[in-house]
């Protein structure tokens, strides 16, 4: 057998693999044999037809099966081969193939790696991060009031005519130009306000009475917010039900103990407050880790797997699409649709794959291990999601079911890898309130060894697990 490996770029190469007649004869001859069993051709009985009609004839399937046996018998020891030149492989494919009339066969594999770079050493940098506002009393008074206004009932009363600011229930029918249906709700609750999905729709209401139906057309903007009514004229009709009065609770300890835990007012307050001064201090941590790996992302230069960047930008097109329905917005999947989100989340994509790399190589320059006890701990936050007697046993077999725990893993070793980069450097606050710091990290899926026949894509995590 003999191997070769063609650079194609930074992170793609091709690996070549030809076999000599006498590599394959073996494995070709026990091919025909058991097609010369299976199949059966005119004008012979079974089993009996000569061995050069069944290679005539089944040279497709012949062809498939060698395949077979270069992916899954040659290209293991190919790998072993050239492995120095290779590195850690996420995607492997077999392009070409060529079985010779001398029964030599040509293989071809496109085979995707980690970048390899220099890793440079967090040298103790000043890095800014923004100043971080904490009113705690003035936003615990807010998040009070916001759950007051959950708390709140709607009630009809008995105005004759709706105002601004009311909330009505309403029977609300809309038609595009072509008279095809984008809204149809016979219950509608919605507040008379300036914002909101259905705001354009608000300064005709206002003024209809209960019972009144009035048609009405109206031309949406063209602004993502109104997802498949984006740029719509919508032919509207629309019957009031009902005008409403927004009933909002006194606070006391009945208020505190409808909350759920809590026997008084002034435990509830606590509460809140406990949980701003954690939410503080995460805003404050996760700063520091964007200001990290801003500063990593400046001082290594390498380019990012193709594969990783689409698995990324795909996965965030389906998030998109999943938070808008969250939202409450339609939009329609369609395949123009789609491709432009795919399109737009690309570059960003292709940033988290980065920097998923960079978290992955210095893990194991750290050795970062992950306990048993941090993945259970993570369980145990998430089990309050499950119900009061949720286990964190019962939530383990479901992130097993589901394929999570690699992902729960993924994101505690990023987790005390970022910790340790943030204590090789200091920090300045400073006012950037005009500039955007998001910070996201992204747990991965693990390494397949070895391809299969046609076209089948494997992908790894950066963290080489």
């Amino acid at each position: 057998m003999e191997t070769r490996v063609e650079t194609l770029s930074p992170v793609t190469r091709k690996l070549f693999i030809d076999l000599k007649p006498e590599e394959v004869n073996e494995e070709y001859t026990s091919i025909i044999s058991e097609l010369k069993k299976r199949v059966k051709i005119p004008g012979f009985r079974k089993n009996k037809a000569p061995l050069h009609l069944v290679e005539t004839r089944y040279r497709k399937e012949i062809e498939q099966e060698i395949i077979r046996f270069v992916a899954n018998d040659k290209y293991p020891a190919a790998l072993k081969e050239t492995e120095k030149e290779l590195g850690k492989i996420i995607r492997e494919e077999i392009v070409d193939f060529k079985l010779n009339p001398d029964r030599s066969v040509s293989a071809g594999f496109y085979v995707e790696i980690l970048p390899e770079f220099e890793l440079k050493e967090m040298d103790n940098p000043t890095l800014t991060i923004p100043i971080q506002e904490k009113n705690l009393e003035e936003t615990a008074e807010r998040v009070l009031e916001d759950l007051r206004q959950q708390r709140a009932q709607l009630k009809p009363v008995g105005k004759e005519q709706a105002e601004k600011n009311d909330f009505i229930n309403i029977k609300l029918v809309g038609n595009d130009k072509d008279g095809k249906t984008l809204i149809n709700n016979e219950k509608l609750e919605i507040e008379l306000q300036d914002d909101g999905y259905f705001a354009p729709v608000v300064p005709e209401i206002i003024g209809m009475a209960v019972g009144e139906e009035k048609a009405f057309t109206i031309t949406y903007p063209d602004d993502e917010r109104y997802g498949m009514l984006k740029g719509e004229t919508v032919s509207f009709t629309a019957t009031v039900n009902q005008i409403m009065d927004k009933i909002i609770p006194e606070l006391n300890d009945d208020f505190a103990k409808e909350m759920g835990k809590f026997d008084t007012l002034d435990e509830l307050k606590a509460d809140i407050r406990q949980n701003l001064t954690e939410k503080y201090e995460q805003a404050e941590k996760s700063a520091k880790q964007r200001a990290v790996m801003d500063h990593l992302l400046k001082t290594h230069e390498f380019e990012a797997p193709p594969t990783l960047i689409h698995e990324e930008a795909r996965k965030m097109t389906e998030n998109y699409f999943s938070q808008m329905a969250r939202y409450g917005i339609p939009m329609e999947k369609d395949e123009e649709k789609i491709k432009a989100i795919y399109e737009q989340s690309e570059k960003e994509a292709e940033q988290r794959v980065k920097e998923s790399i960079l978290l992955g190589r210095f893990a194991e320059v750290f050795d970062v291990k992950v306990e048993d006890s941090e993945i259970n701990d993570v369980l145990k936050k998430a089990a309050a999601g499950f119900g009061e007697n949720a286990t964190v046993k019962q939530v383990r077999k479901v992130f097993e079911e589901q394929g999570e725990l690699d992902n729960i893993k993924g994101m505690v070793r990023n987790d005390k890898t970022f910790d340790l980069l943030v204590e090789k450097a200091s920090f300045e606050e400073k006012d950037m309130s005009h500039e955007g710091h998001d910070h996201k990290k992204k747990p991965v899926a693990k390494k397949s060894s070895k391809p299969k026949e046609k076209t089948e894509e494997k992908h790894v995590d950066s963290d080489g697990d």
